[in-house]
């Protein structure tokens, strides 16, 4: 089997992730999802990634109400763009989501946790080899 590469940032990543999870699973009922404490994980790295972003400028209707197809598309590229700024730099894609609203803070949180969940997923497979 073909060991995965992840880039360095992303693996150091990956070993928080997977460090805090043990702890956390050791702290719940066995019943509890590897899912459910992944995502309760990854919901507290976010967080601390917010703390030192800057304060959020206030959103426009305009933006989260929009039913414009080419402002969605507009949305959507900003938002593939932070998720992929946010495999380098994750504190620059965080802060940024923030000055753009609480749109782009929830999409970002919601696919940065889909995308690392698949790739804790299988670090963790490598880890017990």
């Amino acid at each position: 089997m073909a060991e995965l590469q992840f880039p360095p940032h992303v693996e150091k990543e990956l070993e928080t992730l997977h460090l805090r999870f043990e702890a956390k699973r050791g702290e719940r009922p066995p019943e509890t999802s590897d899912k459910d404490v992944f995502k309760e994980v990854f919901r507290e790295r976010f967080e601390e990634l917010k703390t030192g972003a800057t304060s959020p400028v206030p959103a426009t209707n305009r933006a989260d109400d929009a039913t414009d197809a080419a402002v969605k598309s507009e949305r959507e590229k900003a938002i593939e763009g932070l998720v992929r700024r946010a495999f380098d730099d994750p504190s620059s894609a965080v802060a940024e989501a923030i000055k753009r609203g609480g749109y782009f803070v929830d999409e970002l949180h919601d696919r940065l946790h889909d995308e690392y969940f698949e790739k804790f997923m299988q670090f963790r497979k490598l880890k017990s080899l």
